[in-house]
This record gives C-alpha cells, sequence and structure tokens, in this order.
C-alpha cells in the first residue's frame, strides 16, 4: 500500500517516539547500578531510578522528543473539539491536587502500604466525606497519580509519594494550586483591564485583583501569611528537584574552576543547588547572600545538610536586600538561579546594576533559568543559537518545555514578571554593560553566562592599574577571601 500524504506527519511521530524510547532505555540502563532490577513500573512507591541523578543530555533530549511527539501526535489524529475541551477543564486537575496535598492524603495512605485504604477510613482522616473524596482520587489516578487498587480502596503509588508533606515536591505542588491558581482565576479580567493590563508593578498583578491585597506577595508572605512564606522556601527546593538541579553540575563546568574561586549565590534561598555545588567541588568557596529571615535558616540547613562544608569555611552567609544592596565585591561569579524571572525588567536592571558594582574585571554572571523559546520556525531568531527540536516537533519541543510556558504565565499572574527569551536576557543585561559569553545547556533549563562589556572591563582595568600596589593587593585578596573557622 502506497503511503497516503496526510499520514506523513503521523508517521514522522510515531518514529521519533520509537527513536526516543529506544535512547530512554540505553540510558536507563547505563544509569542503573544492576539493569536486571531497574524498576520503572508506576505502581511502585520506590525512589525513581534518576532521583538525585545528573540527568545526561542525550537523556533530556529524548525526554523532551518523546513527551512533544505524543503530545503533538495526539493533537493531530484526536478531533479538535475534543483536544480543546479536554485542555479547558485541565484546571480541575490542580484542584484535585491541590486537595489531596492539603489534605495530606499520600501521608494518610502510606501506613496502609500497597493493599490501600478503604475510602471511608480514609474520610475520617481527612474530614471529606467518603464519595467526593474518592471521585478526587479517581480523577488523579486517570491522570496517573494514585492507585484504585479496588473499588474506593487506594494506594500510593510512584507519583503520589512526591505529595507527602516531607517532600519538597509537595510544597511545589502546594504553591502552584494555591497562589498561581488563584491568580489564574482573574487572568482575563487583568489583561483587559485599562490600569491592571498595562502595568508591570508587583503589586498590580491578577493574584492582586484576585486576593484584593494592594501589596506585593512578597508583603503578603512576610506581613499577612508567613506560613506560605516559609512553603515558598520549600517550593524552592521541590522546583530544584523538579528541574534535576544536579544536572547543573554538568551543565556548566564548575569542576574545573581553579581552587580558591569564589561563587556568590544570590537570591539563592537555602542554597540547594550551591550547597551541591559546594559538595561536588571542594576547591570552591561559596557566598550565600539572601533576605535575613532565608539565610539565618539556610545556616541551619547546610549544618545539617552540608556540615564538611561549614566546618571548612568554604560557605560564607550574608543577609542581602539585593534590590537596594550591592552583593560581596570582588567574587569570580555571581550564580543567580531563578531570581530574575521573579521581577519585571526594570527591577532586573537594578539587580544587575547592583551585581555590576561588585564585579571585578573578570568576574562572570550566570543566569539559570528558562530560556524561552518561539513557537515559530524563524531562522532570523536568536533562538538559532539554542539546541532546536526535530521535525515536524515545534523548534521548541512544543509539549516538551511545557514547564517553562506554564511558568511564564504564573510569573505574569502572580508578580507581573516574566520568564525571558534569549534577546530580552540580552538587552536587559546591555543596560548595565554586561554581554553575553556562552549559553550553557543545563538540562530543562539553560545558564546564560555574561561579562563585563569589553569597554567596561578595560575601564576597571585602567582603574586597578592606577590603583597603589597596596590598593591593588586589596581588591585581589578580596576576591578569594580567607577561609573562616566557622560560618
Amino acid at each position: 500500500m502506497s503511503k497516503i500524504p496526510a499520514f506523513a506527519e503521523i508517521d514522522q511521530l510515531v518514529s521519533l517516539i520509537t527513536s526516543s524510547v529506544e535512547t530512554i532505555k540505553t540510558q536507563y540502563a547505563s544509569l542503573a547500578s544492576n539493569p536486571s532490577t531497574l524498576d520503572l513500573s508506576l505502581d511502585s512507591t520506590a525512589k525513581h531510578p534518576l532521583d538525585l541523578k545528573a540527568v545526561p543530555s542525550a537523556l533530556q533530549d529524548a525526554f523532551r522528543t518523546l513527551q512533544g511527539s505524543c503530545a503533538q501526535l495526539e493533537n493531530i489524529v484526536l478531533p479538535p473539539a475534543y483536544t480543546i475541551a479536554s485542555l479547558s477543564m485541565n484546571h480541575f486537575t490542580a484542584s484535585c491536587l491541590n486537595v489531596a496535598v492539603t489534605s495530606k492524603l499520600a501521608d494518610h495512605l502510606l501506613p496502609a502500604g500497597p493493599q490501600g485504604l478503604q475510602v471511608n477510613k480514609l474520610s475520617k482522616l481527612t474530614g471529606i466525606i467518603p464519595n467526593k473524596l474518592s471521585r478526587v482520587l479517581r480523577l488523579l489516578a486517570h491522570k496517573g497519580c494514585f492507585k484504585e487498587v479496588e473499588p474506593d480502596v487506594w494506594a500510593n503509588n510512584r507519583l503520589s509519594m512526591e505529595l507527602l508533606s516531607q517532600q519538597p515536591t509537595s510544597a511545589l505542588v502546594g504553591l502552584f494550586t494555591d497562589e498561581a491558581y488563584v491568580a489564574g482565576t482573574t487572568l482575563s479580567s487583568t489583561l483587559t483591564d485599562s490600569h491592571y493590563g498595562p502595568s508591570v508593578q508587583l503589586n498590580e498583578a491578577s493574584w492582586n485583583r484576585a486576593m484584593n491585597f494592594t501589596g506585593t506577595l512578597w508583603d503578603f508572605y512576610q506581613n499577612v501569611d508567613p506560613a506560605r512564606g516559609l512553603r515558598l522556601a520549600e517550593a524552592q527546593i521541590g522546583y530544584c528537584h523538579v528541574l534535576t538541579f544536579e544536572s547543573v553540575l554538568h551543565g556548566y563546568p564548575f569542576k574545573d574552576l581553579p581552587t580558591g574561586t569564589t561563587i556568590c549565590d544570590l537570591g539563592g534561598g537555602f542554597g540547594h543547588v550551591s550547597m551541591h555545588i559546594a559538595k561536588a567541588c571542594p576547591q570552591l568557596r561559596i557566598i550565600l547572600q539572601d533576605q535575613p529571615g532565608t539565610i539565618a535558616a539556610a545556616k541551619s540547613y547546610w549544618e545539617k545538610g552540608a556540615p564538611e562544608v561549614v566546618r571548612e569555611g568554604r560557605v560564607e552567609f550574608i543577609a542581602i536586600d539585593f534590590i537596594t544592596q550591592v552583593p560581596k565585591q570582588g567574587c569570580d561569579y555571581y550564580f543567580i538561579k531563578n531570581v530574575v524571572h521573579d521581577w519585571p525588567d526594570h527591577d532586573v536592571v537594578t539587580i544587575l546594576s547592583n551585581v555590576k558594582k561588585a564585579m571585578k574585571p573578570t568576574s562572570h554572571v550566570l543566569i539559570h533559568e528558562f530560556v524561552m523559546r518561539y513557537a515559530s520556525k524563524d531562522p532570523g531568531s536568536e533562538d538559532g543559537i539554542l539546541n532546536k527540536a526535530p521535525e515536524p516537533l515545534l523548534p521548541s519541543y512544543g509539549e516538551g518545555r511545557i514547564l517553562q510556558y506554564y511558568l511564564d504565565i504564573g510569573m505574569m499572574s502572580v508578580v507581573n514578571a516574566k520568564e525571558r527569551t534569549l534577546s530580552e536576557f540580552k538587552a536587559i543585561a546591555a543596560q548595565v554593560g554586561l554581554e553575553l559569553d556562552k549559553v550553557w545547556d543545563s538540562g530543562l533549563m539553560n545558564t546564560v553566562d555574561f561579562k563585563l562589556g569589553e569597554s567596561q572591563s578595560s575601564a576597571l582595568l585602567g582603574n586597578h592599574k592606577t590603583s597603589s600596589k597596596t590598593q591593588l593587593t586589596s581588591v585581589l585578596t578580596a576576591a578569594v577571601p580567607e577561609p573562616k573557622t566557622h560560618a
């Protein structure tokens, strides 16, 4: 039978799915210490084979290709009205996930093990009537989360284990299905409002309208609901886990940096990522800078998670308000992870201007975030230096990179901020005299490497050359502070 032209794209997508699956199988087998015991079953509650492992770039690419191809294949072959109706009801999944985390369903099911717990017993633990509780769980089960062992008997599976209250992913789900979800309910009316629509102020986002709150989300966390503020800190750790933070170590050559190199983790929360960088690269020193309350909590976090780094004096904790203050002077690298997407452009200019004041001529600024791709196939766009998906996928991989597009709308909704394209990163950096050096592939995200522009660097070098020998020595030694005996 000759091929029907209408099926050509379907055949291409099926081929991509098949090749991606083969790559995934090969990669999983190579990562497993004992491939014969590899367990990928969704019914399992054991740790996933990729938990706390750096995901190789070949496997990341296969994941993106598989997810994008499967979604595009569905969009092609299913009736359009059915697809659109399904998309319009995705918010019910978020609603049910919120029920799961706030009622601690995974925690209540944990003691029951694989045999599960009858819904009447689960109802007594949660205060939700049995019929409604089973219906919430059943929707989630059809999304792959939780398992209905037999009618109205429920058990955890590999996905629902991520909702356990001690798992940071649970806090992330709470954040996305609470603050971000509420913000989405007024997004349309906010965008079309004559005042709020054009605004880029932190306190004039759709979340503010939904909550009838005139301060910023950060004000809300600090002064109204500190518990949600603490959840945000936990959610940041969960977010790193979702994005396989270990891949950062392979996405940028931290291990090749010379002994004594200082990395300022600016706005890094508890320093979850920089802690793992410090543990994997003992030649590096970390300067962790964030709000005073966060830094206070970060000290105990490091003492528990990386006592050897604290004991060796390779981490320093310094409180900062990076909107109004300059970070630690003379560090070799200023590592800014998932920070600038929290702020509108004018505030990002302020943050980077403060960083520039602290830089020495050889310093670099590493912005670790999503780099947004266009959905078009315009060969003239700056997306050309980023990896592109194979045909017939969108060059951005479509559904294979959907997390960053979800988060972009989330940031717009809660604080009028955004994820940015490479062109937007470059434009903001140029305003403060920084220029692009390189874009590093760090798994789902990118590390965008900036350095001082030539004229800026030359000016700093010139200033250093005209300084006295004593001043020059002071500048150089400031870049590598003496090790401390305690943090």
